[in-house]
């Protein structure tokens, strides 16, 4: 499953690697991918972690969590 964002004018797009558990999400910005990933939850949230596997945060919606770890990656 893939899915398009649009954040600050560049496309985004978030691919979830089906064979992991929790169901991770890769993300790539305009072609590139990023350090960073996004993992669904048992409950159902999102949590973004950085490069370096440390949590950034959790989030209800999938495009709020992707918009953390590309926010982080533009640090």
């Amino acid at each position: 499953m893939a899915k398009t964002f649009l954040i600050d004018r560049q496309p985004v797009t978030v691919t979830a690697c089906h064979r992991q558990h929790p169901r991770v999400y890769t993300i790539c910005v305009a072609g590139r991918p990023t350090a960073g990933a996004v993992e669904k939850t048992a409950l159902g949230r999102y949590r973004t972690i950085d490069g370096q596997r440390r949590l950034l945060g959790m989030y209800l919606g999938l495009q709020e969590a992707v918009e953390r770890v590309v926010q982080e990656e533009r640090r």
